[in-house]
């Protein structure tokens, strides 16, 4: 680590804008989906299909992990999760965005596991006090999401909540740049 101070905040704007990112998802899917002109009640199956992503994603990682380091994973990933939103976005058909809610959740739902390795490996002498840091970052993320998230939401509409999340993604891939710039494969592998 070149910088123990930037790694930290970098891994903690990581942390803070990903779990912006899946909590939106999260919160927003059935009500964007209706907003889009999809039931109610096949609204609900957006969210699933999403968390069956998440699922699956998560399952099929624990072998990839073995092969590919984790910051490559936290890049590679976030860089699909949000090719997949922004293609159902732009294409704007209910199909599409139900492929892209699975796509960015297969990609995403392993990611809160790989900050929580990459942070422990940056403070390693202090394991716990990194990954507790991750938790703290990550709770606050969970309570500011929904009042930051509500107020866009209200001031320019659902149809937002699915670019708030591929913006918190960006975010998410920059802090993750200069996180790699500063650290090596090595001590976050």
């Amino acid at each position: 680590v070149k910088n123990v101070i930037l790694a930290y905040a970098t891994i903690l704007i990581v942390c803070a804008a990903y779990c912006a990112a899946v909590n939106t998802i999260s919160m927003y899917t059935s009500s964007f989906a209706e907003s889009i002109g999809i039931s109610p009640s096949s609204s609900a199956y957006m969210l699933t299909i999403y968390n069956v992503g998440c699922f699956l994603g998560s399952l099929a990682f624990i072998l990839i992990l073995r092969k590919v380091k984790t910051q490559k994973v936290l890049i590679i990933n976030n860089v699909c999760a949000a090719l997949a939103l922004l293609i159902a976005l732009f294409i704007n058909k209910a199909a599409v965005y139900f492929a892209g809610v699975f796509i960015a959740g297969f990609f995403l739902g392993v990611l809160f596991s790989v900050i929580v390795a990459i942070a422990t490996r940056i403070g390693y002498k202090r394991i716990s006090r990194a990954a507790s840091l991750v938790a703290i970052v990550g709770g606050a993320s969970d309570i500011l999401t929904p009042i930051i998230t509500g107020f866009l939401v209200k001031k320019v509409g659902i149809g937002f909540s699915f670019r708030y999340a591929v913006i918190m993604i960006i975010i998410t891939l920059i802090a993750a740049g200069v996180l790699m710039v500063n650290t090596t494969e090595k001590e976050c592998a």
